[in-house]
Parts: C-alpha cells; sequence; structure tokens
C-alpha cells in the first residue's frame, strides 16, 4: 500500500480540502495585515511569513471542532524558544511547514526527526523484519508543506501545496507525496489565476538535497 492510500484512509477527502482552504486564506490573511499596517514592504515582507505562520497554526486549533475524528496537540520547542501544531487523524500525524521549492522537506528540527523517526509504519524497516522486542510503529509521518508564489507582490498566494511523506532520518521525501492544490482544483481556483494554477499542478523533478 502507497502512501497516499496511507494518509487517505485516515484524512478524509474533506479534512484535507479545509487544510488546503487554511493555507490559501492564511496566506491572504497574512498579506492583507502585513502589507496593510506597515509602510515599508521590505518590513512587511520581512514579517508576513512569521504573521503566516501563526495564523495558520491559531486556525489548526478548530479543526477538531468540524472534524471531531482529529487531536490538535500544541507543543514547545525542546528549549522553550517557540511552539508547532501537531494534528492526529487515525493513523497519521501531520505537521506544516512553508518551504522554498517543491518537493522539499524542511529544514532539520528534532521534533520533526523524532515523529519521522518514531512513526513511519513499515516504511523503517528492512524484508527481514527487526527483534522481537523492536517497538512497531503506529503511525504515519506526513508534513504539509507549502511554497509562496514569487510572481505575487505581496506574497498573497502559495506557488504549491502539497503532502510530503519524509524518510525515517526526515531528510529526503519517499515518494512524490501529493499535491493538494491537483487533487482539489475546485478550490484552488477559487484563489489562483488560471497560470498559476497551471504552474501549480505542473509536476517537476524532486531537487535534490545538498550534502553538507
Amino acid at each position: 500500500m502507497s502512501t497516499s492510500d496511507l494518509f487517505d484512509q485516515s484524512v478524509s477527502a474533506q479534512l484535507q480540502k479545509a487544510i488546503l482552504k487554511l493555507i490559501f486564506e492564511g496566506c491572504k490573511t497574512a498579506s492583507e495585515h502585513c502589507y496593510g499596517n506597515f509602510n515599508s514592504t521590505r518590513i512587511a515582507k520581512d514579517v508576513s511569513g512569521v504573521y503566516r505562520r501563526g495564523v495558520i497554526e491559531d486556525q489548526w486549533s478548530g479543526i477538531p471542532v468540524r472534524f471531531p475524528q482529529v487531536a490538535m496537540r500544541p507543543n514547545w520547542y525542546r528549549h522553550y524558544t517557540g511552539s508547532y501544531c501537531e494534528l492526529t487523524c487515525g493513523d497519521v500525524k501531520l505537521t506544516q511547514s512553508c518551504v522554498i521549492y517543491r518537493g522539499d522537506i524542511p529544514r532539520v528540527a528534532e521534533y520533526r526527526s523524532t515523529l519521522a523517526t518514531n512513526g513511519q509504519m513499515d516504511l523503517c524497516f528492512e524484508a527481514d523484519g527487526g527483534d522481537e522486542g523492536d517497538t512497531v510503529p503506529k503511525y504515519l509521518y506526513a508534513i504539509l508543506t507549502y511554497g509562496i508564489d514569487t510572481s505575487a507582490k505581496k506574497r498573497e498566494q502559495p506557488a504549491f501545496v502539497k503532502i510530503e511523506f519524509p524518510n525515517c532520518t526526515c531528510t529526503e521525501p519517499v515518494d512524490e507525496g501529493i499535491n493538494l492544490i491537483k487533487r482539489y482544483p475546485e478550490i484552488a481556483m477559487q484563489y489562483l489565476s488560471k497560470p498559476s494554477f497551471d504552474a501549480a499542478v505542473t509536476e517537476r523533478p524532486a531537487r535534490r538535497r545538498k550534502i553538507a
């Protein structure tokens, strides 16, 4: 069974659509607030990413109200320098990150590495299996990724929105993931122009991460 099939078994189409819409609305709200309240477009650009992340994660807290099968848990980073939200739905745990390139796994973070290492169900196991005492992963870790369209002058729309499935070290995707804009065009076309939509659904080869 593919990672996409595993994801779809736990995360309903309606929930996927709601998550996609939250990204579009989060980008739009952050753009309107930052570019509407700062005289300097430079400063507006600087703060829009932080504000957008806050808007999206704040809205995630309302998802369990609409989808009772979902649990949302806010967590602190290890040294309490910030926090992140984690959604759990069936066998899937989901976090969200803005990335530069489509197909990217976000930069190394302890919580993402831990989620990927402890999860990924049977993706981490060799054909001969592990020792009898090994703990079998019980969930699939997925990352909701999106990137801002560079042609959007006020950073009001994403260039792509994808579900990525990282490997067990959280360094590379294990497959092509799920292109949510391509999967749900009826939602995307409410926010994107036809050229932007066409660019978002055009498949591109995955960018290889440089190894230091």
